[in-house]
């Protein structure tokens, strides 16, 4: 699994597959999806245990690249403050997948 840009969907993994392995990885609620409100957070400043999730898709057999989205509000004044968002994100997540 590497960490970078994608430029496509992967088709291979369906949303259920998806919402399997973040409620695998301990951090997903039996609550209906979509949940009526959410906080989203860049990786390292929220609540996702991202090493148990990253760890249920590499159980699952997932080795493609994983793409960042930046919808932390702390970071949508400048494309600079977005820009450092992308540089945190990265840094957390090098600590489980390959860069």
């Amino acid at each position: 699994m590497r960490l970078g840009f994608v430029s496509a969907i992967v088709p291979e993994y369906t949303l259920q597959q998806v919402l399997s392995f973040a409620h695998n990885a301990g951090f997903a609620s039996d609550e209906p999806y979509p949940k009526p409100w959410q906080t989203p957070k860049i990786p390292g400043l929220g609540d996702v245990n991202w090493g148990a999730f990253v760890g249920a898709l590499c159980d699952a057999g997932y080795a493609r690249e994983v793409a960042i989205e930046v919808e932390d509000r702390a970071f949508e004044g400048s494309p600079d403050s977005r820009l450092d968002a992308l540089h945190i994100s990265r840094r957390d997540l090098l600590k489980y997948i390959q860069g």
